[in-house]
């Protein structure tokens, strides 16, 4: 905990010296700020990275360089060890300053480094490129692809929690989505693909643990009507399909987990001037299994996200949603994972962003006995020191129960970090 303590001590101290009155300009109460925009994506005319401009293309590159520590690296009661770490992550976007069309490319990558437990350390890398054309006036046509490689975290439901390091696994996306506007109504639609490959894991003893059963393919469809009953209200129906197959078969793989899923949605959105945004869709979920003795998940779909402005330097952002998602436990073809979150952030100075967020939700595994009940709380700083320049500071605990005759580990962990942006 020596360690712990000494680290926060020092985030502490970077957080006074950001908000000194000597190094931030006071709020101009007489500035203008457009009708609901967010503090988080208000543009700050001395702040703003410039970016590098390349005739119709402008490359916004940055790094970040932080260093962090946990009490509670590999989220275990029984199997607590505090570490510390150092990351550096690169980004390259590149998007066109057209004013019809848009294209855009990026490039990022990050590489974490633990003090004690090498065995953590990983490094992720994403490019993805994309594009819109603009139809007329009314309409549009997206399409984007990606790929890379990810670490799972040590907190995912699917890591194995005898798994001597997090696992790793490739990637690769692709969409294809529209939309066109018909006087007060709006019709569009997406079309989705992605492919999973997971890397074997393997035990503190070196034994394998097999992952090649969570290989798979998704494709996700999407069809959606907007209808503008006012200028500030909208009518939403959505329906969304997707379909999951799995590269192993029976007898290779213990079960047959493909899987087909729809959902059905019905709601309102709403874009109130200087009060709130956001929309509320409640409907129907379901998802059946090849596997009869997975058979289906069934229940309430919800996916809704209200953004708040009780002033011009404060956004309230709430956000509920409840999904069915894959699990990699035998027995299990899925779980239901109902959340919801509550995020503040706050434009304390022109330059100084405070942010602070809660967040709750449940999982309820299909096939097993088991339930979890994760919740998490966060808070942090972020100082502009000037356009190139940016110090964030943050604090987050997160918490777990799990229940049942099959349950996962309870913890508790404690998780500080700070991070210098440098942005051309």
């Amino acid at each position: 905990m020596r360690r712990i303590r000494k680290f926060a001590a020092r985030c502490a101290a970077a957080a006074l010296i950001a908000l000194q009155p000597m190094f931030a300009y006071a709020q101009d109460a007489e500035r203008d700020v457009s009708a609901n925009v967010a503090v988080m994506e208000r543009s700050r005319e001395d702040y703003d990275p410039q970016g590098l401009r390349f005739g119709g293309f402008v490359a916004r590159p940055a790094i970040d360089f932080e260093v962090g520590a946990s009490d509670n690296l590999f989220l275990s009661e029984l199997n607590e060890q505090e570490d510390a770490w150092t990351a550096v992550r690169v980004r390259a976007p590149v998007a066109s300053d057209w004013s019809r069309h848009a294209v855009r490319a990026d490039l990022s990558a990050e590489r974490r480094m633990h003090q004690d437990f090498p065995s953590d350390d990983y490094t992720n890398y994403n490019a993805e490129i994309g594009g819109r054309l603009d139809v007329g006036s009314r309409g549009r046509v997206n399409a984007r692809v990606a790929g890379g490689r990810r670490t799972e975290p040590r907190f995912s439901p699917d890591s194995p929690s005898a798994a001597r390091k997090p696992i790793r696994f490739d990637y690769r996306e692709a969409g294809l989505g529209a939309a066109h506007t018909f006087n007060r109504l709006t019709l569009g639609g997406d079309l989705s693909w992605r492919e999973l490959d997971y890397d074997d894991g393997e035990t503190i003893l070196f034994t394998p643990l097999e992952q090649d059963d969570r290989d798979r393919t998704e494709t996700f469809a999407a069809l959606r009507a907007q209808y503008a009953v006012s200028p500030s209200w909208d009518v939403l129906i959505e329906g969304r399909y997707n379909k999951r197959d799995f590269d192993l078969e029976v007898p290779a793989a213990f079960q047959d987990r493909d899987s087909e899923g729809y959902e059905a949605l019905l709601g309102l959105g709403f874009d109130v001037t200087r009060l709130a945004r956001g929309k509320v869709l409640v409907g129907y979920l379901r998802q059946d299994y090849e596997e009869i003795a997975l058979g289906w998940v069934e229940g309430v779909a919800v996916d809704a996200e209200l953004e708040w402005f009780p002033s011009e330097l404060t956004t309230v952002t709430a956000a509920a949603a409840r999904s069915v998602e894959e699990s990699a436990y035998f027995g299990a073809g899925a779980y239901t994972l109902a959340r919801a979150g509550v995020r503040v952030d706050h434009e304390l100075f022109r330059n100084v962003i405070l942010t602070g967020a809660v967040s709750a939700g449940k999982r309820e595994f299909r096939g097993i006995d088991r339930e979890d009940v994760i919740a998490a709380g966060e808070f942090g700083a972020t100082y502009y020191l000037n356009r190139r320049f940016a110090l964030r500071v943050n604090y987050r605990r997160e918490h777990q129960n799990s229940y049942g005759l099959t349950a996962d580990d309870d913890y508790d962990a404690n998780v500080l970090s700070a991070a210098l942006t440098i942005a051309l």
